[in-house]
């Protein structure tokens, strides 16, 4: 027991002189692998010195567990990059390529992710309080478990995203587009799903408790077990049995 709370209080002051958040280190020298390209090393130096790295190239690179809060990363090529627990809370990844990256329990807390392609991304488990995705592409990415509390996702792509039991209390969906997405177990407590495409999904289990479906298309989706359906705001909202207009005012 002293053992552990030895250890918890060593690496607590680690991450105070760093700056890191507990559990991740900051980019260094020693992170830059042989096996990377010249334009990557480079790249990878750049941000170590100044902590901005606009458009720069950083495909495949493995920077897991790192510290990369309040980094200016907009428009950055970080397709299929190994970035699983990194802390990248209010980093600006403003149109940037993260398709196929790997952001298992990543902090994405107040993150800019405006436009930015996480297509088939892998974001288990992670953290994306407040994080801006409006416009991104999140096509098949993986968000079980997710935490999206207060997330901007307006006219955002889900098509046949995995959502199983994410948060998204109070999440603006706004025109997304979940076509077959799966929402298993989600919770769309607040959540505005106004005009949004969930034409297919499934929703087994969701609770819409105060959830906004008006103009919302849920033509074919899995409703069953859904939980709080009475109370979400329906208004010319699409059933898979036809049309609800409870919630007209």
């Amino acid at each position: 027991m002293r053992k552990a709370l030895f250890l918890f209080m060593v690496f607590g002051l680690v991450g105070l002189m760093c700056g890191c958040e507990v559990g991740t280190t900051a980019l260094s020298e020693s992170d830059i692998s042989d096996d990377y390209n010249e334009e990557v090393k480079k790249s990878l130096r750049k941000l170590i010195l100044t902590g901005n790295c606009k458009e720069c190239p950083f495909v495949g690179v493995d920077i897991s567990g790192k510290d990369l809060s309040h980094k200016d990363l907009t428009g950055a090529d970080l397709e299929g990059a190994n970035l699983d627990g990194a802390n990248l809370e209010e980093t600006n990844l403003n149109g940037a390529n993260l398709n196929g990256a790997d952001l298992k329990f990543a902090n994405l807390k107040d993150a800019d992710l405006n436009k930015a392609n996480l297509s088939q991304a892998d974001l288990t488990g992670a953290n994306l309080i407040r994080a801006d995705l409006t416009k991104a592409d999140l096509t098949e990415a993986n968000l079980i478990r997710a935490k999206l509390t207060d997330a901007k996702l307006t006219d955002a792509k889900l098509t046949d995203a995995y959502l199983t039991k994410a948060d998204l209390t109070g999440a603006n969906l706004k025109g997304a587009d979940l076509t077959k997405a799966d929402l298993t177990g989600a919770n769309l407590i607040r959540a505005d799903l106004t005009k949004a495409e969930l034409t297919g999904a499934n929703l087994i289990r969701a609770n819409l408790n105060g959830a906004d479906l008006t103009f919302a298309n849920l033509k074919g989706a899995n409703m069953k077990n859904i939980r709080n359906l009475d109370s979400a705001i329906k208004c010319k909202t699409i059933m898979p049995w036809g049309e609800e207009n409870s919630g007209c005012k």
